[in-house]
């Protein structure tokens, strides 16, 4: 008989998902966009799950992230903190880095100082040094950002990164405030640049202004993992390696650096034992969705 561990982050923009075997192997992941309906995308990764394991195997579990509160308030399931399974995850498929780049929908992270000894474990509880620096509410800069700048110029976000392959030149554009970037993108239009060399110049903004807000004066100790859902973008990751003036050897895009954050919570709920009935968290999930359903109903009536 099987054992799994599940780990779940519920973010800003997306819920991640990632069961992991005795041998800490991950043998399912899952990247989803949410779109602000978190429930339903959870409720159908769920079944997911359901149908592809023997749910009796799945035997602890716990759930983390921005949003992912929401989740271990209503069902009876653990919640660990981010940055501790942000760390676990990282470190467990790269036990060398050094420092982590964390770019997500809403969050930005620089996180430094942890213990990468890879016969430790819970590394952010071991040491003394570490380095957490994290943006504001403001949401410049990040996933949600680049989006909505991208929309201006009428360009899929998927699109992007091939796009600035063709670019020329880099215009400087804002990338503290959504306000000034938008002006800084219309007068770029007006003065006839591309928007290949828009874009790109849009990536090099929020990777400055990553290193000025979150950076700031912390030494940038390599190799650095790149993870979170901009880590989709290459050419967010070619204007780091440029702007903090890092090869591609010690800047990584690790596999798997969408979901890291999951496996990481994975990983401790297994260490910690946090037991877990999926049978049970997936049948009150199904009532709780169908109890918001109704209610959201009613109110249309």
């Amino acid at each position: 008989m099987s054992t799994y561990s599940l780990g779940i982050d519920i973010g800003y923009s997306a819920v991640k998902i990632i069961v992991i075997d005795e041998k800490n192997s991950i043998v399912y992941n899952k990247y989803q966009l949410h779109k602000g309906k978190i429930n339903s995308t959870t409720e159908e990764l769920f079944k997911e799950i359901k149908n592809q394991f023997t749910i009796s195997e799945i035997e602890y579990g716990a759930v983390t992230g921005s949003v992912g509160k929401i989740l271990s308030e209503n069902i009876l399931i653990k919640r660990v903190n981010e940055i501790a399974a942000t760390i676990e995850g990282s470190t467990n498929l790269h036990p060398e880095a050094k420092s982590i780049i964390e770019l997500g929908g809403q969050s930005a992270k620089y996180i430094a100082g942890f213990n990468s000894n890879d016969n430790d474990r819970l590394r952010v509880n071991q040491s003394k040094q570490l380095t957490i620096e994290t943006n504001t509410d403001c949401a410049a800069g990040t996933g949600s950002f680049l989006e909505e700048q991208a929309s201006r110029l009428n360009i899929r976000i998927e699109d992007y990164a091939n796009l600035t392959e063709k670019a020329t030149g880099i215009p400087r554009i804002a990338g503290r405030c959504s306000v000034f970037a938008k002006t800084d993108i219309i007068h770029n239009q007006q003065e006839g640049v591309s928007p290949e060399n828009i874009l790109k110049g849009l990536a090099y903004a929020i990777v400055k202004n990553y290193k000025g807000s979150i950076i700031k004066r912390t030494p940038v100790v390599s190799p650095v993992l790149f993870i979170g859902g901009v880590a989709y973008n290459r050419s967010i990751s070619k204007a780091f390696r440029d702007v903090l003036n890092i090869d591609d050897k010690n800047l990584i895009v690790p596999e798997y650096f969408d979901c890291i954050t999951a496996l990481g919570a994975a990983l401790i709920a297994k260490e910690k034992h946090y037991k877990l009935d999926f049978s049970n968290i997936y049948t009150e999930f199904l009532l709780l969705n169908e109890i918001s359903r109704e209610y959201t109903s009613s109110q249309t009536l």
